[in-house]
């Protein structure tokens, strides 16, 4: 008997010990670049107090500034929309490597867990940079309003333009906590900042390409004591010190359909097609829309891609295919001009409905003739007719300003399309996010016929397909 329990007891142990993982040990991170003696710049991992883990972007190289910085926002080109909602900005949005904002919840608790400096370094179109350093910088928590706590002593060469916004609340389109009595100074100037009333800095606001006129005064990214407020950097960061393989084999030369109905494109997806004597290109076929044979010309899913552009960006086209994006004025006349066309709109609410505009010819002339609509056949649809008022009409943007009006309708409404004097549709406006306020009027993705001209949907798309 006391073999039996002696054999049952090894074997119990030999059990146990099969069961037992090695306990992986714990793991923590520096809580800052300094700390993570980054001296390259790169991505590198954080970590506050007994706080989860996170990402940052460390700066090394910036003339001046010296290694240790963390980048809490960089601008570098218009692809990332920076006209967003309150909880964007609290969340934090963009590509570490590229345009983004850290995140106000983030920037509040890295502020908090030590003293910080702040470095705004500025690019301008002539390859000049300056800078200006604060010596003291913190921001507060959501409950007030993130207010811009702290700024210290300024050095720099690029003139103290944030000084005027020091003990100011954060404000977006979306959260009015300005001192301005009578506007809301964030949809104004189309960004999200610590308005005074309003600003003599602005480095969310629209990415505008250098100087641009008095139409859009204060809403590019602005930086108001070096250029003045009629000027857009061409880059700009915010940074705190928290103290063989590669050969591709030549594809054998290949002919494609013309259009996603040549294609017989039956399931939604990117597909390769070529016009007559060109190259091929990939575009967006629809399948689940409304009906086989429809290529996406543009759409509109969420804010992620800006859309208030300029003149060569929406010839060339931006956004990637399966997200938001435009296919540019240069092919969408080359599509249309190759066979007659018909157009489709479909629209998305808040609350899940959908309806649409048919339209059974469209076709955009060519640069020369500045992209005009001259063909819009008729409507049919569940919409609302909100597009024949743009019939005939020159495509207009910001700095291109071909339409009617005495006004700049692009600029006015914060889009660009083919406005009359202006327009009862501007799918190329800003993503709004459902009903807004008559201070931002026709600035969103408006088909005024359905929902008005303050609503801008959840979802647009435009389709053409080729009517033989």
């Amino acid at each position: 008997m006391r073999a039996v329990q002696v054999f049952l007891a090894i074997l119990f142990v030999a059990v146990a010990a099969a069961d037992v993982q090695p306990i992986e040990p714990f793991k923590s991170y520096p809580n800052s670049c300094k700390a993570a003696k980054a001296k390259k710049d790169g991505i590198r991992k954080l970590q506050l107090n007994s706080g989860a883990p996170f990402q940052v972007f460390c700066d090394a190289k910036t003339p001046g500034a010296g290694w240790g910085w963390l980048v809490i926002q960089r601008r570098v080109d218009n692809r990332e929309n920076f006209f967003r909602s309150w909880s964007n900005y609290q969340q934090g949005f963009g590509d570490l490597a590229g345009n983004y904002f850290i995140g106000l919840d983030l920037l509040n608790e890295l502020t908090s867990d030590q003293p910080q400096e702040l470095w705004v370094e500025l690019l301008d179109y002539s390859g000049q940079t300056r800078y200006a350093h604060y010596d003291n910088f913190a921001v507060g928590n959501e409950s007030n309003l993130y207010t811009l706590n702290k700024l210290g002593l300024y050095t720099g060469n690029a003139g103290d333009a944030l000084r005027y916004q020091e003990n100011m609340k954060f404000s977006t389109f979306d959260r009015d906590n300005d001192m301005s009595p009578k506007k809301n100074c964030a949809s104004e100037l189309s960004g999200a900042w610590w308005y005074n009333d309003c600003m003599t800095s602005n480095l969310n606001g629209l990415y505008l390409g250098g100087e641009y006129g008095n139409d859009l005064t204060g809403r590019g990214m602005v930086w108001k004591e070096w250029l003045g407020d009629n000027y857009s950097y061409k880059t700009v960061k915010m940074m705190i010190p928290l103290a063989a393989a590669d050969f591709q084999p030549i594809e054998p030369y290949k002919t494609y359909p013309s259009s996603c109905k040549a294609a017989k494109a039956k399931k939604d997806g990117i597909y390769k097609i070529q016009l007559k004597g060109g190259e091929p290109f990939e575009v967006y076929c629809d399948a689940k829309t409304a009906g086989v044979g429809w290529l996406v010309i543009q759409r509109r899913v969420d804010a992620n891609i800006n859309f208030f552009r300029n003149w060569s960006s929406y010839q060339q086209g931006f956004g990637p295919l399966t997200n938001s994006f435009f296919i540019g004025l240069n092919r969408l006349h080359n599509l249309t001009a190759a066979e007659p066309q018909e157009l489709y709109v479909h629209l998305e609410d808040f609350t899940g409905q959908k309806r649409f505009a048919k339209y059974s010819d469209f076709a955009i002339g060519n640069e020369a003739n500045l992209y005009s609509l001259y063909k819009l056949g008729n409507f049919a649809g569940s919409a609302g007719d909100a597009f024949s008022y743009q019939r005939g009409m020159n495509f207009s943007t910001y700095d291109r300003d071909n339409d009617r009006s005495i006004h700049n309708c692009a600029a006015q409404f914060s889009g660009a399309w083919w406005y009359n004097s202006c327009m009862y549709s501007n799918l190329n406006g800003q993503y709004l996010g459902g009903e807004y306020g008559r201070d931002l009027e026709g600035r969103g993705m408006a088909w005024v016929q359905w929902l008005g001209i303050n609503y801008s949907y959840k979802t647009v798309q435009m389709m053409i397909r080729p009517k033989n």
